[in-house]
């Protein structure tokens, strides 16, 4: 993940690069990481661009473990304590 503070609403880019596997693999590990991301609830305020870069194990994991490394980035890359 890299990001770019900054004021007003997150400019998000999900990538996913041929490491990944085949068109099919990245295109999975795009939508998971995009539903983690939209489910996440997390502030983002002082977050001004974010690329989300997939790897082949966002493919094959959990969701619930994705999203939850996923909310961890965020509050770390946001500022927030908890």
């Amino acid at each position: 993940m890299c990001y770019r503070t900054g004021e007003g609403p997150p400019g998000v880019a999900f990538l996913a690069g041929r490491r990944v596997g085949g068109a099919v693999t990245r295109n999975r590990a795009k939508r998971v990481l995009r539903e983690a991301f939209r489910t996440s609830d997390v502030d983002l305020t002082t977050i001004e661009t974010l690329v989300l870069v997939a790897t082949d194990k966002a493919a094959t994991a959990p969701f619930a473990d994705i999203k939850g490394a996923l909310t961890a980035a965020l509050r770390r890359a946001s500022g927030c304590a908890d």
